[in-house]
Order: C-alpha cells, then structure tokens, then sequence
C-alpha cells in the first residue's frame, strides 16, 4: 500500500497511478499539496490542478511566486485554496539569494496573494550565512 503522503516525480510515479490512488482516498483525506521544486515550472500544472480538484480535493501549493500570472490564473480559476510563498529574504538582496536580476515577479505574487480571498502564508527558510536579524524586519514591512 502506498503512504498518505506520496512525493509525485513523474519519472518515479507515473500521473495515472496517482490519479488511481488518489481516487481510493476520496471521502479519507482532506487535500493534495503540490510542492517540491518549484512547481510553477510545470506546462501542465493547471490541467493536473484540475484533474485534483475534479475529485472533490482542497489544494495547496507551495511556490516561490515566480509566475504571479500563473499564481493569479490558479486562484481566480478556484483551482487552489491555500498558497504558501517561500521569501528568500529582503529584495535588497534577491539577486544574490536567488540568482533573480529582478525582484519584481515575486512581489507581484505578494500583492496578488495579500488581494485574494485564498489563505497564504508566507516562510522562509534561515541560512546562517545569508540572512541577519535585521533582514527580518525589512521582509515583515514587504508583506506587512
């Protein structure tokens, strides 16, 4: 039998035996987390959100909120109903935290996110030798 929890890599665990598996949770679980990379990065995300959806499941998605129009399609289209966006740090310094010339994306699925009707969070995940405490204040006045 497989966990509750499975990692979908399409190389590992091919879309139709997901589907097949998920089917037989109908009714015993709640909802599907799409994460893992960066899943915005995958041409057919909103057709998978929609085969997700089509069972009766809530969705997450965990995102780095590099496609805000992506981001905004998904929402507007009720395809997900809790978002978690991962900040780097402050968009000072976003270039040299992600590799990012421009930071702009990004705070564009901050602003689409802070207008929706969807529960978001936002987290980030410390790195010693990247972040300081005072980077902490300029990311909380970003999202504030």
């Amino acid at each position: 039998m497989l966990p509750e929890r499975i990692a979908l890599i399409r190389d590992f665990i091919p879309e139709e035996i997901f589907f097949r598996y998920l089917k037989t949770r109908v009714g015993l679980i709640d909802g599907v987390v799409i994460c893992g990379g960066e899943p915005t990065l995958q041409k057919d995300l909103k057709a998978f959100c929609q085969r997700v959806k089509s069972l009766g499941f809530s969705l997450k998605l965990d995102t780095n909120g590099r496609d805000p129009e992506l981001l905004k399609e998904l929402i507007d289209e009720g395809l997900v109903d809790y978002v978690a966006m991962d900040i780097k740090g402050h968009f000072a310094r976003w270039q040299d935290l992600v590799g990012a010339q421009d930071a702009g994306k990004y705070l564009e699925s901050i602003r689409i996110l802070k207008e929706s009707k969807i529960d978001y969070e936002f987290r980030t995940t410390l790195i010693k030798s990247y972040h300081q405490v005072e980077d902490f204040a300029l990311v909380a006045e970003q999202i504030a």
